[in-house]
């Protein structure tokens, strides 16, 4: 009675709240976890026509004060203002600090997010992007990638040695006394929370997840010094992978990323059939791969980029030591911190945010060597100087750009062109046959380019000296297919001449010396045999024999 009556009307005051927030009567809505499923709040279409004078919903931005752990409650709870039907995208904020046990669990999430695919790859609207790193800490996601292990080793040579080759974070290491005072502090603090510091302690079983547990009971300073040396590990171990052509990233947009950098151009200059077998086709393609930037296309960015404030972008030639002076174009970047950054961007060699090793900020900028051209004369001799290193760089290294001897076989530092070689076509129905021949897929990362009369082609990037094993491997099969067809033609031919034998001699037509008679007794003997008279048959023609 009376607790039925009191729950009635808690539903009946939650709808009342819920239409006063779709209407737009509130602006804010707090819910807890028990509101997580079972309600919508999102920008709905057909609010507007709900609406007296038919104004459209807002946009929805959720604030998550504490993501749950299980991706698909946090699904759940996302999903409450990222339905169907809505007419803004979502926007989610998650209140988290920077300390490395709490980024570390946020990013787990968000990577159990991006497997799911509920929220990063479900809806081309969907306010988490597709990035895979939703909240800015996926380089902490140390447990998902085969680089965690092998990171871990490295910082505990580190801390013993009291020496390493991670970069400094801003503001230098925690404590003030470089890395040897911080490691020695390190050190202290996790052998207070029995933490083994041997290097095979790391490659143990379940060592990095014990490792990453203990490493919250020590000091915030600690935890982020420490987070930081293990992150730039794992960066330094997926460069050199990356540099190799062995890091497995799945279907690698080819114009985006890559070992090569963002590319701002990709070109079929052939196609030849490597395999016309039905089911089994595959073709070759060569491809021009160009991450250079013309004169006129940087003149066309400077020109459409936004205001700068602090006057730094434009045109700028760089001083170099025995060489001439080289071109570049800074690019005001919008940093999420506020601080003024620049992207540089060069004529041979795509655009970076780092200048002279370091991050490119205005301060940097202010106090480097950079000369800007501001004037017509000025701009002539970039342009000139920039179109130069364009052209030369389709072909030649950095070295031999600035006329210096190149002993490296192959040097590709500072070349703007590539030719690379796609296999494309019928590839997972000859999935063992072409791992086999390539010695393994981790050396052919499977790509997805976009070339440029806009098509797409998706497929496996050879390695050099690859096309000739697969070549080799292709003609084997081949063979073998011959090989097996010619034996089974010959056993159809064997047991056609038996067939044909068997039917010979039931029909009498082969005497003792194997010679064959006249046709028309065959068929006189396949006739069948007249009745007999007593039957209704023809009279017998001569006298019965007894």
């Amino acid at each position: 009675g009376g607790g039925a009556a009191a729950e009635c009307g808690v539903d009946s005051v939650n709808n009342a709240e819920q239409r006063a927030f779709q209407s737009g009567q509130k602006l804010v809505a707090i819910i807890t976890e028990a509101a997580s499923a079972g309600i919508s709040l999102h920008s709905d279409r057909r609010e507007a026509s709900r609406q007296p004078g038919g104004a459209a919903p807002r946009p929805r931005r959720m604030v998550s004060l504490e993501l749950p752990w299980a991706a698909d409650k946090a699904v759940q709870m996302m999903g409450r203002i990222h339905r169907s039907n809505q007419l803004h995208p979502p926007a989610f904020t998650c209140v988290v600090s920077d300390l490395g046990g709490e980024a570390r669990f946020i990013s787990a999430v968000t990577r159990r997010l991006r497997q799911l695919g509920a929220m990063t790859r479900g809806d081309r609207q969907a306010g988490l992007g597709t990035s895979g790193d939703a909240f800015g800490f996926g380089h902490l996601d140390l447990m998902s990638g085969p680089y965690g292990v092998k990171a871990l080793s490295c910082l505990l040579a580190d801390l013993r040695r009291q020496e390493t080759a991670a970069p400094e974070p801003v503001g230098g290491w925690p404590g003030g006394a470089g890395w040897k005072g911080f490691a020695a502090e390190a050190r202290r603090e996790l052998e207070e929370q029995e933490v083994a510091l041997e290097e095979r302690s790391a490659e143990k079983k379940g060592g990095l997840k014990r490792f990453l547990n203990r490493l919250l009971g020590i000091s915030c300073a600690g935890q982020a010094g420490i987070f930081w040396a293990l992150s730039a590990h794992i960066r330094r171990l997926e460069e050199a992978d990356r540099e190799a052509g062995t890091l497995d990233e799945g279907v690698v947009s080819l114009n985006r990323q890559g070992r090569w950098g963002r590319l701002r151009r990709v070109e079929e200059r052939s196609e030849e059939p490597l395999s016309t077998a039905p089911g089994k086709g595959l073709q070759l393609r060569r491809l021009l791969l160009d991450r250079g930037l013309s004169w006129e296309a940087a003149n066309s960015m400077l020109e459409a980029a936004s205001r700068d404030e602090h006057d730094h972008q434009g045109i700028y030639m760089r001083p170099l030591d025995n060489a001439a002076n080289e071109p570049l174009l800074l690019l005001r970047r919008r940093a999420r911190t506020g601080q003024a950054e620049y992207v540089v961007h060069y004529p041979h060699i795509p655009s970076s945010s780092m200048l002279n090793g370091l991050l490119c900020t205005l301060g940097r900028v202010q106090s480097s060597t950079l000369i800007r051209c501001r004037t017509p004369e000025d701009l002539a001799e970039a342009e000139k100087a920039w179109s130069l290193q364009f052209q030369n760089a389709e072909k030649k290294c950095i070295h031999v750009q600035r006329s210096r001897r190149c002993n490296i076989l192959g040097c590709i530092a500072g070349k703007r062109c590539f030719e690379e070689t796609l296999l494309t076509g019928q590839i997972l129905a000859q999935w063992e046959l072409i791992s086999a021949a390539l010695g393994g897929l981790n050396r052919a990362p499977l790509v997805r380019t976009t070339v440029g009369d806009s098509r797409v082609l998706v497929g496996l990037l050879l390695p050099e000296g690859a096309e000739t094993n697969l070549r080799e491997a292709l003609a084997r099969r081949e063979a073998l297919e011959r090989q097996r067809a010619e034996e089974q033609a010959r056993r159809r031919a064997e047991e056609q001449s038996l067939y044909d034998d068997e039917v010979l001699d039931d029909g009498g037509l082969v005497d003792s010396e194997g010679s064959s008679q006249d046709v028309e007794p065959l068929v006189t003997a396949t006739r069948p045999a007249p009745l007999p008279a007593w039957l209704g048959g023809p009279p017998a023609s001569g006298p019965l024999k007894r």
